[in-house]
């Protein structure tokens, strides 16, 4: 059964779409935290501090798990493109053979 290409490229899409969503809610986070910062100054704002940081570290670590993924997957792809191509070439050379 030969790899289906379109399909790997609109997941690749797919992957890179979230990687992006999740890049932009870190953005967003890290705006949230300096709107905060500007707009109150208690003792409190440390622990909102400490949780929006800890959410974007999160967010940053989805996102580059998701480009991790994107990475291999394509590899793997070219890779076993690479060997269709291959076991097509000396089934074709077997043919010609006979």
């Amino acid at each position: 059964m030969a790899l289906d290409q379109q399909k790997v490229v609109r997941q690749l899409a797919e992957l890179q779409r979230y990687e992006a969503l999740s890049r932009q809610v870190e953005n967003g986070l890290r705006s949230y935290r300096s709107a905060l910062n500007t707009a109150w100054s208690a003792r409190e704002i440390t622990y909102f501090n400490k949780t929006i940081d800890a959410l974007s570290k999160k967010q940053r670590q989805l996102a580059d798990r998701l480009e991790e993924l994107q990475e291999e997957i394509s590899r793997a792809a070219e890779e076993i493109a690479a060997e269709e191509a291959t076991a097509e070439e000396a089934a074709a050379q077997k043919g010609a053979v006979v």
